[in-house]
């Protein structure tokens, strides 16, 4: 099997502005034939019920300035008894994000896996998956329940997914956002979990892993770890606190304060002398900055 699964796809446009070329220009290097020989079946269905979908534009835009041949294909429009005839005629498959859930269930729907598993029995085909189209490469979907705000799997009860690689992905990684929930969740996992940036995508050929893109691979275990030295350090100042400042020995007024140093680039104090220290110049350096 030739997978390529990416957090952010190939676009080089973001909703926060420009994005890295790293993963567009190592995917390019991965496939063995120039880009304009590539006919790729684009599949947007997890965006369906999104009212916008400036990434499946940006998408579709960067494929071709790459000079790939794009057509789009809705899930909700193939047969299982035809859907592997239809994907046949591509190159690449690329499931683009949006929804995982709604994504799912139409993949089972319409028999997408089966269709799949036998398109990539050719050596010469590709699977692209773009965040939910990658989740959906995974065992489960169980990730994206993880950061949801809303519960709303469109009926489905069983998440399991296409399994095509060993590990459950979290995509989109922002450390200052998701660190907490990430920490919590990963060790109750169903299966090991692999971390991509949106500007790292893992390529899986003869069921060996890369990292490429840019940047080194986050790890599970480093993220976890992290966590339980954050959670210290909040003991670790509350107990001060309640010495030296008791109004102040809550743990709201100290996830600030540590949200502030990391904004001034300063590392936790360890002896109860530096951090006094710390806490002098952070709340100067924050009055000043008022």
């Amino acid at each position: 099997m030739n997978i390529i699964l990416t957090s952010a796809g190939l676009k080089t446009q973001s909703s926060i502005g420009p994005k890295s070329p790293a993963v567009r220009d190592a995917v390019l290097k991965a496939l063995p034939k120039p880009p304009n020989e590539y006919k790729i079946a684009h599949i947007p269905t997890a965006s369906r019920l999104h009212a916008e979908t400036p990434w499946v534009e940006w998408e579709v835009a960067a494929l071709r300035e790459c000079g790939l041949e794009v057509t789009e294909v809705w899930l909700e429009d193939l047969k299982q008894e035809t859907a592997f005839d239809v994907l046949n005629r591509y190159d690449i498959i690329l499931v683009d994000g949006g929804d995982p859930f709604y994504l799912l269930k139409q993949a089972r729907a319409c028999g997408f896996e089966q269709a799949v598993r036998k398109f990539l029995q050719n050596p010469d085909k590709w699977y692209f998956g773009n965040s939910a189209g990658s989740w959906i490469a995974c065992p489960t979907i169980e990730v994206g329940d993880w950061k949801r705000k809303k519960d709303d799997h469109h009926g489905l009860t069983d998440l399991t997914a296409m399994n095509f690689v060993p590990f459950l992905l979290v995509v989109h990684y922002n450390r200052e956002k998701y660190r907490e929930v990430l920490a919590e969740k990963i060790p109750t996992a169903s299966r090991p979990v692999r971390i991509l940036t949106d500007d790292q995508a893992f390529l899986v050929r003869d069921g060996k892993v890369e990292l490429i893109g840019e940047g080194p691979e986050i790890t599970a275990s480093a993220i976890v770890d992290e966590d339980s030295q954050y959670e210290r350090d909040i003991q670790t100042i509350i107990r001060y606190l309640k010495i030296h400042d008791p109004e102040n020995a809550d743990r709201d007024y100290v996830i600030q304060f540590l949200d502030s140093m990391e904004a001034f680039g300063s590392e936790i104090a360890r002896s109860d002398e530096a951090l006094a220290e710390m806490i002098r110049k952070v709340t100067t350096r924050k009055k000043k900055a008022s």
